[in-house]
């Protein structure tokens, strides 16, 4: 009722001025286009615009699928590379376990990109190897003080950063980003260790590969069947809330529907 009446009386007057004219056509076709919302709300819930007495509402999750295969992948990712770690008695096994969970639980919701940023993931985690074993040979000894240091990851990091936000391949310069502290492995006094360095960024680089594999075992539902599930859910939840009688019912389906 009050946006019909702020719509009549905005209908009412006829301002001179273009400019004011032009702000009240506006105003009057939000005031009419609220009245609309408004008797939807009504028709559908019918309670008007009354908020809900509970504050926390559970989660809803439209289709289950997406989530359980998710979930499948990691456990299995990390059951095998626990079990490589406890029967090769790796002494940075650990890495390979928590490498193998990044790259399988970071690109679960991405769909039809999930294998191939999966795959260049595992490109960028062999890409820092090479390029940490330069820094980690050839420049880190070299330094002398910690303004050095801060100059060089400062250098790595911004080119690393700048290719990462731009267009070409950004998941590439995203996993050296993230692989590149682990495997300098950097300690007041750091120790250059050939032996530790390969050991541990060959942990690294395996359990990337390790979670990209497990996206080829168990592949992600494709967009077409997301899409497919979709709608047969809704159309599903549509007859539900059709046909249920309770308000509080319709409200809930009513959710799911517009989740």
């Amino acid at each position: 009722l009050r946006c019909l009446a702020v719509a009549h009386q905005l209908s009412s007057n006829q301002p001179s001025d273009s400019a004011v004219c032009l702000m009240q056509s506006g105003a009057l076709e939000m005031a009419l286009c609220l009245e609309k919302i408004a008797d939807c709300q009504q028709v559908l819930l019918g309670t008007g615009s009354s908020q809900r007495t509970s504050k926390v509402s559970a989660p809803i999750v439209v289709d289950p699928l997406p989530v359980l295969l998710a979930g499948t992948r990691v456990f299995c990712a990390v059951m095998i590379a626990s079990i490589f770690w406890i029967q090769t008695a790796w002494s940075a096994g650990s890495f390979a376990i928590v490498f193998s969970a990044i790259a399988t639980l970071v690109f679960a919701a991405m769909g039809d990109q999930a294998l191939q940023r999966a795959r260049e993931y595992s490109v960028g985690a062999t890409a820092m190897m090479v390029v940490g074993g330069l820094l980690y040979f050839a420049v880190l000894p070299t330094l002398d003080s910690f303004y050095e240091l801060l100059m060089v990851l400062a250098g790595l990091y911004g080119v690393v950063g700048y290719m990462q936000a731009g267009q070409s391949h950004p998941t590439v310069y995203l996993a050296m980003s993230v692989c590149s502290l682990p495997m300098l492995s950097l300690a007041n006094p750091t120790v250059f260790d050939a032996g530790n360095f390969f050991n541990l960024a060959s942990t690294i680089v395996i359990g990337s590969f390790a979670g990209t594999c497990f996206f080829v075992l168990i592949p992600a539902i494709s967009s077409a069947q997301i899409e497919l599930r979709l709608r047969q859910r809704s159309f599903h939840d549509l007859k539900r809330f059709l046909a249920s009688g309770s308000a509080e019912t319709a409200r809930t389906v009513l959710a799911v529907i517009s989740a």
